[in-house]
């Protein structure tokens, strides 16, 4: 069997001060109470990405949060909490988070507003797949493998169970930037849900209507405007008259 390395076992772990932690050796949650996935869901969706995709596992714990609670507010407040007071403590860092929450924020709020058909069951890995694409640490397939058979299994229930060093507001920041660079890759739900179904990247423009001139309402007047036929329609202007035939527009 091979052995997993401390380096990859350490995502797993919760760092001290963070906003989520193990609740148990099967349970994660927010530390404010509410259940954010069961181990068995976490394993599952990592076990769907990338073989040697680890993305970082506070952006799928936002994410899972996004796609699982019924109201985000009573969650964000706690974390938004968490975002200031990191950004205080580390005034360089503070600009950059607050930046990075405000997209954070509308990116949770897009998945949330998603149907519940694409951010549950067999669906949800799909979008949190594809919205992590572009986030992966790179480890070999076989450590990447061996180290979700041992969160399976439970071999690493006693390790993950200690919180880890504490939550720093860099190691804060890189966590946000992974779902700020999505944003900012996304926007809006429509064009999530229209690279889930398709798998292009933007929804593409409309195509140009040409102009089109519209018809005269009378066919004497457009005559009467090419000197072509000009003659020819005052001369049936007159014959009109004298015979007081009512013109119909066409």
């Amino acid at each position: 069997m091979i052995e997993t390395s401390e380096d990859i076992k350490k995502h797993f772990q919760a760092p001290a001060g963070t906003f989520w932690h193990w609740a148990g050796p099967d349970v994660v949650e927010w530390v404010v109470g509410h259940t954010i996935c069961y181990k068995v869901e976490l394993v599952s969706i990592l076990e769907q990405l990338p073989a040697t995709a680890v993305p970082r596992l506070a952006s799928i714990l936002l994410l899972l949060s996004a796609c699982r609670e019924s109201s985000m507010d009573r969650i964000m407040g706690s974390f938004q909490n968490l975002a200031t007071t990191l950004g205080k403590n580390d005034p360089a860092h503070t600009a950059a988070i607050d930046e990075a929450m405000t997209d954070v924020r509308l990116l949770l709020d897009a998945v949330h507003s998603l149907a519940p058909a694409i951010r549950t069951g067999e669906n949800r890995a799909h979008l949190i797949a594809e919205i992590l694409s572009s986030d992966h640490t790179w480890w070999s397939y076989h450590e990447t493998k061996a180290a979700l058979e041992e969160l399976k299994s439970g071999l690493l229930a006693e390790f993950v169970l200690q919180p880890g060093p504490q939550l720093s507001a860099e190691h804060f920041l890189a966590d946000l930037n992974v779902l700020s660079a999505s944003y900012r890759k996304y926007g809006s739900p429509e064009k999530l849900l229209y690279r889930l179904k398709t798998g292009l990247p933007d929804i593409p423009s409309p195509a140009a209507i040409p102009d089109i001139p519209a018809i005269p309402r009378n066919l004497l007047d457009e005559l009467e405007g090419d000197e072509r036929t000009s003659l020819l329609a005052r001369l049936t202007r007159q014959v009109i008259a004298v015979f007081h035939l009512p013109l119909h527009s066409s």
